[in-house]
């Protein structure tokens, strides 16, 4: 499989698991239950990327001792992240949601420029600017009433967001640099692991009373298939990354799910409300990422 049909499967597969997310978060039983949702979700996440470890090649066991701590550091910050993330699509529907996304990318850019000195150049600054035009724009566009709630929940979707943008920015970034040291599925197992770990203990140890949760049939199916598809849109970046060896044209072309998630929503969850505006936001998003990493 070349990386271009890669990394298309990886922009269809993360798209998709925005919709399982907020699909499962439109649930008033679920949404309080973030930690319970997200831990559920990593399990089967990890397990899917065992499975996928054939394709990746072999596993150094050193590695582990070695970067200990990057990986319980990391574990946590990824784990923080989808809890956010989740929390923002609660309040916030998908396409909303996955276009206040989009800071995650900005952030990155930023914790990069900061702690592995990677300069930020006339493209970033020019494409950070447009990016953070469409969420202003999305924020003020997508009001669906004119009411204390609407407004209450848009500011709140837009709040996880942006703590999920500042933990994944240093989770991305010590990412990087674990990847730089070790190869894919070394850290699918590690990197993965830990996360899995750091998310199954937040849940034991933050909501305890709502692990009855999964013993749920119709949950459990779902946090199933969000693993899965997690896992799979995970492994897919990966593998374009190094076939692909351009990482910056891959993580354009993943951004795609920005558009994916605007039409899915509409159909699968008839999230059709402002579509327009939805839709413009999105473009604007896709179009501050590709000037953003095109080089």
């Amino acid at each position: 499989m070349n990386w271009q049909t890669l990394v298309l499967a990886n922009a269809f597969f993360i798209a998709l698991s925005m919709i399982i997310m907020r699909f499962i978060g439109r649930n008033k039983s679920y949404a309080g239950a973030s930690f319970i949702i997200n831990a559920g979700s990593f399990i089967f996440l990890w397990l899917s990327g065992l499975a996928l470890l054939p394709l990746l090649g072999s596993i150094d066991n050193h590695v582990l001792l070695n970067y200990i701590w990057r990986f319980v550091g990391g574990g946590i910050l990824f784990a923080l992240t989808n809890v956010a993330t989740y929390k923002s699509l609660t309040y916030v529907d998908a396409a909303t949601g996955t276009i206040f996304n989009t800071l995650n990318a900005l952030f990155s850019v930023g914790m990069a420029a900061l702690t592995l000195h990677e300069d930020l150049s006339v493209w970033q600054a020019g494409g950070a600017v447009i990016l953070l035009a469409a969420i202003i724009y999305s924020t003020l566009a997508l009001k669906a009433k004119n009411t204390k709630v609407s407004r209450r929940n848009l500011l709140y979707g837009l709040g996880f967001a942006l703590i999920a943008g500042l933990l994944y920015g240093a989770a991305i970034t010590n990412e990087k640099w674990l990847l730089e040291h070790m190869d894919s599925a070394s850290y699918i197992v590690y990197g993965w692991g830990w996360q899995m770990l750091a998310s199954v203990a937040a849940a034991i140890l933050l909501q305890p009373r709502q692990l009855k949760l999964l013993k749920e049939a119709g949950l459990l199916r779902w946090l199933v298939a969000l693993g899965i598809v997690k896992g799979v849109g995970g492994a897919a970046f990966v593998l374009s990354e190094i076939r692909s060896n351009n990482v910056a044209l891959v993580t354009v072309i993943a951004n795609f799910k920005i558009i994916i998630v605007v039409l899915l929503g509409a159909w699968l969850l008839k999230e059709r409300q402002k579509l327009w505006q939805k839709t413009a936001g999105a473009l604007t998003a896709l179009i501050g990422l590709t000037v953003m990493f095109w080089r």
